[in-house]
C-alpha cells in the first residue's frame, strides 16, 4: 500500500525574496512600439515594473 506522502506529494518550501529587482515572465508590450516582450523587471523598492523592446524602447509602469 502506498504511503500517504507518495500521493499527496511534499509541500513546497515559501520563497523569500531578498533582492530589490525580481526578473518576471509574462506578455508586456512596448509604450512606444507595440511590441510584445515576454520579460520584465520588477523594482520592490520604487514599485515600478520596467522592460525593453528589441527596439530599444524603455516601458515602465508604476505598481502600487
Amino acid at each position: 500500500m502506498p504511503r500517504i506522502e507518495d500521493l499527496i506529494g511534499k509541500k513546497p518550501k515559501k520563497t523569500v525574496v531578498t533582492e530589490d529587482k525580481i526578473e518576471m515572465g509574462g506578455a508586456f508590450t512596448c509604450q512606444t512600439c507595440s511590441k510584445v516582450v515576454s520579460e520584465a523587471e520588477y523594482n520592490r523598492s520604487e514599485y515600478f515594473i520596467t522592460w525593453t523592446c528589441p527596439d530599444g524602447h524603455i516601458s515602465k509602469v508604476q505598481m502600487g
